[in-house]
């Protein structure tokens, strides 16, 4: 709900869909998502039973949830695929007129290059015959000056939506052949994005940080004009502000918006959030502690 009220402060009319997941869904969980979401104009599906059990014991347990988000047809004229964790903190019209799939190039390496051509040959795709895009956490969180194919965060890339339904059935097929041939699935949503646009032949653009810049005081030193000029911020740790903590209820967002200590890519979720809180919810508020907001 947070991530919509952020989005629809600049852009009113967006269509806002959620996906929930749990294995086994009794009906007072169904009672409790359909509290949370009511008076929100949030559209919002289950992903239950054999589907969500699927990922189960990997190190995606939720990767069903971003998986449901690949369906067709689609609203609007973009589609945001976006994780729950990040906000939009001001405008990003010049996104809306660029013809091509963009976001910003992962932190680091999931694949070396040889993987990544493996990776492209086994679901029977060209490899680009460049690996020029820098990764955003080359130097910072990998080694310095580091490149790969196109690959973004996942959680936060704007797609047109004739390229979104040209993608959908490439990303469902590359999940499933990257889940077959990969050790590690944590970064399988990612990866099948990335093999979907290939596959797809479409136009692709990886996106300064300022459009998913993590809450992070490394990545504000290195890219100090992205921190004046953020437009998504990904809150995405949990030592100066607790993704999960902070983000609990009203309560603790409120004491969130309360501080002053806060500096950087920081001060940027608080300020965001504060601008936020105010449309969240409907009157009457009766118990705000019991209400999630990310």
């Amino acid at each position: 709900r947070l991530l919509a009220a952020s989005i629809r402060r600049f852009y009113p009319d967006t269509i806002v869909r959620a996906y929930v997941g749990q294995e086994i869904v009794t009906d007072a969980d169904a009672a409790r998502v359909r509290e949370a979401f009511t008076g929100h104009d949030i559209g919002w599906e289950w992903v239950k039973g054999r589907e969500f059990a699927a990922w189960q014991g990997t190190r995606s347990p939720y990767l069903a949830t971003m998986n449901a988000r690949w369906r067709t047809p689609a609203d609007g004229t973009h589609v945001l695929i976006a994780d729950c964790d990040i906000l939009m903190a001001d405008r990003i019209d010049e996104l809306l007129t660029t013809d091509a799939v963009q976001g910003v190039q992962a932190h680091i390496a999931a694949l070396t290059n040889e993987q990544w051509r493996y990776l492209f040959a086994i679901n029977s795709c060209k490899s680009p015959s460049v690996y020029d895009h820098l990764y955003s956490g080359a130097g910072i969180m990998g080694p310095a000056g580091e490149r790969g194919p196109w690959y973004v965060n996942s959680g936060g890339c704007l797609i047109p939506r004739e390229y979104f339904e040209l993608m959908c059935p490439h990303y469902r097929s590359a999940v499933n052949v990257a889940r077959s041939a990969l050790r590690d699935s944590y970064w399988v949503d990612q990866l099948a994005l990335a093999v979907a646009a290939a596959k797809a032949k479409v136009p692709v653009r990886t996106l300064p940080t300022r459009y998913n810049h993590p809450n992070q005081r490394a990545f504000d030193e290195a890219y100090p004009e992205e921190l004046r000029d953020i437009r998504i911020v990904h809150y995405l740790r949990t030592d100066t502000i607790d993704r999960d903590r902070d983000f609990a209820d009203l309560t603790a967002m409120r004491k969130l918006v309360r501080r002053t200590d806060l500096i950087g890519s920081n001060e940027v979720v608080r300020r965001t959030v504060a601008e936020t809180m105010g449309c969240l919810e409907p009157p009457p508020l009766t118990d705000a502690k019991d209400a999630p907001y990310a």
